[in-house]
């Protein structure tokens, strides 16, 4: 029987600043997906008595949606590692929410197990990653609808920046834009119109 190569995804959250990862160990301080996903697939491989002496984390692009793009970086990580069965944790749903369709296609013909979504006990508590992700779903909806009172917040911290590098003024306070990026003179200058 071969080892595991763990496979661990998630979406980004710009406007917490989740848009990148170092590595697995900086994915799993970051992110309580991919900290999920890796302790599940540990606890698997040592139930048969295997181990997972490769792992890698990959960002999607899109904050909705499973992209081909990172569905093809997985698939060619998963190519260099022959000598290992890739494993990952399947998302979706009885109705489909979060399937990941490319993934799964690319993951199939790789030969790779996949681990049902469970509650399991992590970080101290229960933790229910489809409840996790509906409320994830919640705040950003609730982001969304706040874009008026982040407007506001921008426009009056802007009435105390110097009249040269307002975007670096904002970024400096840690004001950014609403989507969670670094204001730059342009991005500012089409919000000042807008």
């Amino acid at each position: 029987m071969k080892d595991y190569f763990g496979i661990y995804w998630t979406y980004p959250v710009r406007w917490v600043g989740l848009t990148r990862f170092e590595d697995v160990f900086h994915a799993t301080t970051v992110s309580r997906t991919v900290r999920y996903q890796r302790v599940q697939i540990h606890r698997h491989a040592a139930s048969q008595k295997r181990s997972v002496p490769a792992e890698a984390a990959f960002l999607e692009t899109a904050a909705d949606r499973g992209t081909p793009e990172v569905a093809d970086e997985i698939a060619d990580a998963v190519r260099k590692r022959p000598d290992l069965t890739p494993v990952l944790i399947d998302f979706s749903d009885p109705s489909g929410w979060r399937r990941h369709h490319e993934l799964r296609e690319r993951m199939i013909s790789a030969g790779a197990e996949f681990l049902p979504a469970e509650p399991a006990f992590l970080d101290g508590q229960q933790f229910d990653p489809i409840q996790h992700f509906r409320s994830w779903a919640e705040r950003r909806g609730d982001h969304s609808g706040s874009k008026e009172e982040h407007r506001k917040t921008i426009l009056t911290a802007l009435r105390n920046a110097p009249l040269t590098g307002r975007a670096a003024y904002l970024n400096r306070l840690q004001l950014l834009t609403h989507t969670g990026k670094e204001w730059t003179t342009d991005n500012l200058r089409k919000f000042l119109k807008g």
